[in-house]
């Protein structure tokens, strides 16, 4: 026979604080007076999920010395979401004993986002922000992890959903590595996702080439043309534009490398470049490279009308053409365009022509035809004949000519003053002429020069008679005797001549 006395008493049971926070405790306070003849004293702790059958957690065996104080536990709060309850049996007499419940919450795994995202430059300072719902029970704390040596950079408070980390400094070696973590410190850690940054490098080189030639090309209309528009470098892959610089129009776009064909017309003439960006830094661009297409000069048929009034008058159009027209000459085709065929070439008019480069678009040239001089028999229909290195092209010009009466009268006087201006002038240039003449002679007088055959002849006339082996003094005599004769005759000598 056994004799038994059963044990009676109180249980409870308590989560942990600070470091312990995670832990679960319990402890009974028993009567004294239990007894059995056998000697076996013990409790058993129970826990029991709300869904499940309760599982022991400790059968702990007690003595009588110690049976008051010795049924007490210390355990690790269940991991498994739901209300918990705690119940001890306490032998001898199986009495059980409520010792509480607990309500467990596990945190879901949090998540990480960076700013700024995707790709970013190098040497970018990134802040990632931790976040988890709901808040587990019991609470958790969130902490930012660096994978590459498992580290723990940031750390929040106990039971906050949400950390920020401080500003970290991407490098190049940071690209496509699990660089940062985001976890929740709890009973078990709850491993979050990762940040793998993108650490982007801007495009180092663009390069462009028209049908696999690098440099200026000039091809003929209507020949295929192929653009190959490449970047070399940089991550992400690059973007290359095809541009046409002259009119600033986006020709094409896409990832590096893009080809891009079309054929040829006399309007793709023009400088092109590709450029190449992807946000990472500066953009690449390539040597510009000139698309020539050769094409003759078209465009309208008629010039329409110009009155020469007496003043230059000009007329301006523009002609696509590649290159740029040389020549521009003239053809008479009559008095009217009723008029078949050439008519005979005129005199009277004088017509020049030039033509340049537009600016902003070389297959566009602008030409200028003007009117210098026209008379009415010459006013009639021309052909203008534009012409280039590849052809030609013709257009239709009226030229009138409408100068008032007064006009007409203005430069028939003009021509008649013209000529007696002529006249006027000759007159007075002869005049001046024979002044010259007047007074060097007067000049040979005041000097009392003669000329050398008409003084032998005054010689002569003085001394008839005098034999030619005469007396040299007597011809000085004689001379001096006659002086006042000869400076008369000396006078009108010259004149004589003159006249």
């Amino acid at each position: 026979m056994y004799v038994s006395v059963p044990a009676q008493g109180t249980c409870s049971t308590q989560t942990g604080t600070g470091s312990e926070r995670f832990t679960r405790t319990g402890s009974c306070s028993l009567q004294d007076g239990a007894m059995t003849s056998r000697g076996r004293y013990r409790c058993e702790w129970y826990q029991r999920h709300q869904t499940s059958s309760k599982s022991l957690i400790v059968n702990k065996t007690l003595t009588a010395a110690n049976y008051q104080t010795e049924c007490v536990i210390k355990t690790t709060v269940p991991t498994v979401t739901g209300r918990y309850s705690y119940t001890v049996t306490l032998i001898p007499g199986r009495a059980v004993v409520n010792a509480g419940d607990i309500n467990i919450v596990r945190p879901s795994p949090p998540t990480i986002s960076c700013s700024p995202s995707g790709f970013v430059p190098v040497n970018t300072a990134v802040t990632c922000t931790c976040t988890t719902s709901p808040v587990s029970q019991p609470q958790g704390r969130l902490k930012v992890v660096k994978v590459t040596d498992g580290t723990t950079i940031a750390t929040g408070d106990y039971g906050t959903s949400l950390l920020r980390m401080s500003p970290h400094t991407l490098t190049d070696s940071d690209h496509d590595v699990n660089t940062f973590r985001c976890d929740v410190e709890w009973v078990k850690s709850v491993t979050g996702h990762n940040y793998k940054p993108q650490v982007g490098l801007p495009p180092t080189k663009a390069s462009l080439s028209l049908n696999g030639n690098q440099g200026d090309q000039v091809v003929n209309e209507h020949q295929s043309v192929t653009f190959h528009c490449n970047a070399t470098g940089g991550r992400p892959t690059p973007t290359v534009t095809l541009v046409n610089r002259d009119n600033k129009t986006e020709v094409h776009s896409g990832l590096s490398p893009q080809q891009y064909s079309v054929t040829a017309r006399c309007e793709d003439t023009g400088v092109y470049v590709c450029t190449a960006d992807n946000g990472m830094g500066p953009v690449a661009s390539s040597v510009d490279t000139m698309l020539g297409v050769q094409c003759f000069p078209r465009g309208g048929e008629h010039l329409g009308n110009v009155s020469f009034t007496g003043d230059p008058v000009s007329v301006t159009f523009d002609v696509t053409a590649y290159p740029v027209p040389h020549k521009v000459s003239f053809t008479y085709l009559g008095r009217c365009e009723c008029q078949a065929g050439t008519a005979p070439a005129v005199e009277g008019i004088t017509l020049e022509g030039r033509c340049r480069a537009k600016t902003g678009a070389v297959y566009i040239s602008t030409c200028t035809v003007t009117v210098t001089s026209v008379t009415t028999e010459a006013a009639g229909v021309y052909q203008v004949i534009i012409s280039n290195t590849v052809g030609n092209t013709t257009f239709r010009l009226n030229v009138g000519v409408d100068l008032a009466p007064n006009a007409q009268s203005a430069n028939t006087g003009n021509g008649q003053a013209f000529y007696l201006g002529l006249v006027v002038g000759f007159g007075v240039t002869l005049a001046v002429v024979l002044i010259v003449i007047i007074v060097f002679f007067f000049w040979l007088w005041r000097r009392q020069w003669t000329l050398p055959c008409t003084r032998d002849k005054v010689e002569l006339r003085k001394h008839p008679n005098i034999p030619d082996d005469r007396d040299s003094s007597a011809v000085v005599q004689d001379n001096q005797e006659t002086n006042a004769h000869s400076s008369t005759s000396d006078l009108s000598i010259p004149f004589l001549f003159l006249f």
